[in-house]
């Protein structure tokens, strides 16, 4: 078995370090001191492809693997774990409507997160004593789109 990364993987790597290199360290103290979500900063990295780099083509996405998703993260964390999270996080759930979603909700949901107009979340509360999760989804402007 072989466990060398591929050429196309190398080159994710690269490109990723060197946008994390030539991006980040300007924003890290801003964002920090003004408690900020690097909004210009996400959608660079959307634009470029970072985000939601799992998500087929047919969505949207770049079509790679979650391999690729986990080297884009390290990369982002090896120069600024907050905003790299901050950024990669904005996707979070996106999975479940990959494996569970029906073709019409992937199509509605999917294209909009690796453009940067949707941001998804979840929240997470205690609910007379079991954990219970509900997922909020919202455009950038602020409108709710879902709420359960």
């Amino acid at each position: 078995m072989n466990f060398d990364l591929t050429d196309e993987q190398k080159d994710v790597i690269k490109a990723t370090r060197e946008f994390a290199e030539d991006e980040f360290p300007e924003k890290i103290q801003e964002c920090d001191r003004n408690e900020r979500f690097p909004k210009q900063l996400w959608e660079k990295a959307c634009e470029l492809g970072f985000v939601g780099v799992f998500i087929p083509e047919t969505y949207g996405g770049e079509g790679l693997g979650f391999l690729e998703h986990c080297l884009i993260y390290e990369e982002f964390w090896r120069i600024e774990p907050g905003i790299g999270d901050a950024i990669l996080s904005t996707i979070f759930g996106s999975e479940m409507i990959l494996l569970f979603g029906t073709e019409d909700q992937k199509r509605k949901w999917l294209p909009p997160l690796v453009r940067p107009q949707t941001i998804t979340g979840a929240g997470y509360k205690a609910c007379q004593g079991t954990p219970s999760v509900w997922k909020a989804s919202r455009l950038f402007s602020g409108h709710p789109v879902q709420n359960r």
